[in-house]
């Protein structure tokens, strides 16, 4: 993957209209202290937030929210006087004021099942976790607590004749879908299901904040009939941060670049007794690993991750031409070619999980640990 960056030297101006993203992308970042939504912030204002105070007007939720120019979850006579001083262009602390992008996105999905080791007569537990920190801008999580969840699992299929031939009327190939779990919207941000039949069914999660912009994603987990578990079986490898490549997989992770350390757990199933896990992460570099034990997480510092150092190291030469450029009186900066990190270069890593029950009995898989890639979020 190639990213090319521009840096530029921005006025306020330029710096809102270099937010504006395109309509569908995402919704257009908001100025904290713009409780009007003129796109401004100014004395007018201020004196609708001391109106406020003075309990002579009302906002709604999403004025109230831009209100809190201090993000500590209040509007009081402080967010007054640090607008008042950022207008005057006087000091305030920089984690005040500043953008927001009033969306909903759903950091990750994972099973106690992952696709393939689910089975019927065995509940799967399928859950959701929303973030409430924006990809690209910071954001205090006033502005969107609480998050709520809706889930729906189903199963789909062309209708076919009693040949088995997929039949068609004038709009196309008959389709049919069946609903088989529903869960409403709540702040609970999981659903258990017991699936009668083997196959193959879709999960559809939406996430939403408390004003309404909502997320969807959808997965897809293979059930399958019941299998031998006198031997211990993986049913699920998750991670702390991040996505895998494709929801309810457990074999190819994909950290962030953003993630200072990746830790991965261990579910398993079947076997005798108590369990103990070991991990081997095998890189160019050295093997580091987890000796057998009851802790079924193992972290990764990011320095052991295929493409950080290089990454890292990368950015590091980047901003210091950026700095160097500017120091000379550049109005703005393109960034050479020979700054573009590329993680097709780096090849995965492989991690071996292991688990073995009280018995002595083993099992072992080999898990994915991709590149990182250029995003402040993998989703």
């Amino acid at each position: 993957m190639k990213r090319k960056l521009t840096a530029f030297v921005l006025t306020t101006v330029l710096l809102l209209s270099c937010f504006i993203v395109t309509a569908g992308a995402m919704p257009q970042p908001v100025k904290i202290g713009d409780v009007n939504h003129d796109g401004t912030v100014d004395t007018n204002d201020v004196t609708l937030i001391q109106r406020y105070l003075a309990v002579i007007i009302s906002f709604d939720a999403y004025a109230l929210g831009k209100a809190d120019f201090d993000h500590d979850k209040d509007v009081t006579a402080l967010d007054v006087t640090a607008m008042q001083r950022s207008l005057a262009l006087m000091d305030v602390p920089d984690s005040w004021g500043g953008y927001f992008l009033p969306d909903s996105t759903i950091q990750r999905v994972y099973g106690n099942y992952a696709s393939g080791r689910a089975m019927t007569g065995v509940p799967v537990t399928i859950t959701a976790e929303g973030i409430i920190t924006g990809s690209y801008y910071p954001q205090p999580d006033s502005f969107f607590e609480p998050i709520e969840y809706s889930f729906e699992i189903g199963q789909g299929d062309y209708i076919r004749d009693e040949n088995g031939k997929i039949i068609f009327d004038d709009n196309g190939p008959r389709y049919h879908y069946d609903v088989y779990a529903q869960q409403d919207w709540s702040a609970r941000n999981s659903i258990t299901y017991l699936f009668e039949k083997a196959g193959n069914y879709s999960v559809t999660i939406k996430s939403r904040n408390r004003f309404g912009f909502e997320d969807l994603q959808s997965a897809y987990i293979a059930v399958t009939e019941p299998y031998s578990t006198d031997t211990p079986v993986i049913t699920s490898v998750i991670t702390d941060k991040g996505n895998s490549l494709e929801l309810l997989r457990h074999d190819r992770i994909q950290p962030s670049r953003n993630d200072e350390s990746l830790t991965v757990t261990t579910l398993a199933t079947g076997g005798s007794g108590v369990y103990e896990y070991a991990f081997e992460l095998r890189n160019p570099n050295e093997t580091v690993t987890q000796a057998y034990s009851a802790d079924n997480s193992f972290t990764i510092d990011k320095d052991c991750l295929p493409g950080w150092a290089e990454y890292r190291d990368l950015k590091k030469r980047e901003s210091e031409y950026v700095s160097e450029q500017f120091a000379q009186g550049a109005q703005w900066v393109e960034i050479p070619d020979e700054f573009t990190y590329e993680a097709d270069h780096y090849a995965p890593y492989d991690l071996i999980v292991k688990v073995k029950d009280s018995n002595g009995n083993e099992t072992e898989e080999t898990v994915k640990i991709a590149p990182i890639y250029d995003f402040d979020y993998i989703g």
